[in-house]
């Protein structure tokens, strides 16, 4: 669905939580779009990546949970 969209490119994909942080480092994308299926270790994943790429957005979705969080940060050094 989101390949379709004119203004979006699919970079990867993955369904393995254990492959994210590789698969964000080869590819370096603008926005992260990940599921939600442990949201402990996710919450945590999603600092890590944004303390490593701040300009990254990451939108973590919990479809069966009906809960979503919107991860952005801006940091200034």
């Amino acid at each position: 669905m989101i390949s379709d969209q004119p203004d979006f490119e699919v970079a990867g994909e993955t369904e393995k939580e254990s492959e994210v942080t590789e698969l964000v480092d080869k590819t370096r994308p603008d926005c992260l779009i990940i599921a939600l299926d442990q949201p402990e270790v996710l919450h945590g994943l999603c600092g890590f990546l944004l303390g490593r790429y701040a300009q990254m957005k990451i939108l973590a979705v919990a479809a069966e949970r009906g809960n979503s969080a919107f991860y952005w940060a801006s940091v200034d050094v």
